[in-house]
């Protein structure tokens, strides 16, 4: 099993310090990378998700 998971924490928060994200600007940072993140990982999830098993149709 596996597949794609969240961003880490620790990522993100590395990220803003290099480029100057801190205080109430890291909080929105945070809260729209969630935003992106997750709406990435439901794209994944149903991307990779298999295909319904054909039924042939009745006669």
């Amino acid at each position: 099993m596996g597949g794609e998971g969240p961003i880490p924490y620790m990522v993100i928060r590395t990220y803003a310090d290099d480029h100057g994200i801190s205080g109430d600007d890291f909080k929105l940072f945070r809260a729209f990378l969630k935003i992106l993140d997750d709406a990435w990982l439901l794209h994944v999830a149903k991307r990779d998700r298999p295909p319904p098993e054909s039924v042939p149709p009745s006669s």
